[in-house]
């Protein structure tokens, strides 16, 4: 198999994993993940797994906003994420709505954005009861994160 005129041999690549273009280190990062069964791995191993795949990374000059470009350049993910979108938007209107609600109010002033109520950082407005739309807490992206695992909602 060849790419750009460069050699790849078949053992560069695991079993199952798609050459797209990074071959051996896609394989290496990848090979933290593919585990006999998810039974064979403890979740302390999982987080030493993912932690060295993170440190492999970092050292392959790999960083987030050149995988989050590359990420959002292609068409098919952009169309498939705004499907995503559209679909929770259908899913949560009224979560939707409230949103709308809290951004008008920041913008004509009736609600003054805060920073995080932990922290100090820059912070989003995080809604414990969306029946009250304008009651908000300020947290940061971290602390909203953990607030929404601490109510056992997905953060996202």
């Amino acid at each position: 198999m060849t790419q750009r005129g460069s050699e790849v041999s078949d053992r560069s690549r695991l079993p199952g994993v798609p050459y797209c273009g990074f071959g051996r280190a896609l394989a290496t990062l990848m090979s933290d993940f593919i585990p006999a069964s998810k039974s064979e791995i403890s979740a302390q191993e999982r987080k030493e797994r993912k932690a060295a795949a993170s440190r492999r990374r970092r050292a392959l000059g790999l960083t987030q906003a050149a995988e989050r470009a590359r990420y959002h350049a292609n068409p098919r993910v952009r169309a498939r994420i705004a499907a995503q979108t559209a679909k929770w938007k259908a899913r949560n209107k009224d979560k939707v709505h409230v949103h709308a609600m809290v951004e008008w109010a920041v913008e004509t002033g009736a609600l003054i954005r805060q920073p995080c109520e932990v922290c100090g950082a820059r912070a989003h407005a995080h809604h414990a009861d969306y029946g009250k739309p304008l009651a908000v807490q300020w947290l940061c992206p971290l602390h909203h994160a953990r607030q929404h695992a601490a109510e056992g909602r997905l953060a996202r």
